[in-house]
């Protein structure tokens, strides 16, 4: 069975449940700093969250901004 991007928000909006945050399919452009939290360094960390329920480590710096970017890097990290 593969990654769906319905799966991704899913885990997406489990992970914002503790932050009293929730993202529908229609707010997919929300920026994750500015939108979702004020500071980088929580964006940062909800991004890092997120791929670490995937199982995906990074080389480096990725650039993600929205929460489509964040879903469509994972499933294309896990389709290839």
């Amino acid at each position: 069975m593969s990654l769906t991007a319905d799966d991704v928000l899913e885990t997406i909006n489990t992970l914002l449940h503790s932050e009293g945050l929730s993202v529908t399919s229609n707010q997919l452009h929300l920026q994750i700093v500015g939108d979702l939290f004020e500071e980088h360094d929580n964006g940062d960390e909800f991004v890092g969250q997120v791929l670490q329920q995937y199982q995906i480590r990074t080389q480096g710096w990725i650039d993600i901004d929205t929460v489509q970017e964040l879903i469509d890097f994972i499933v294309n990290q896990k389709k290839a």
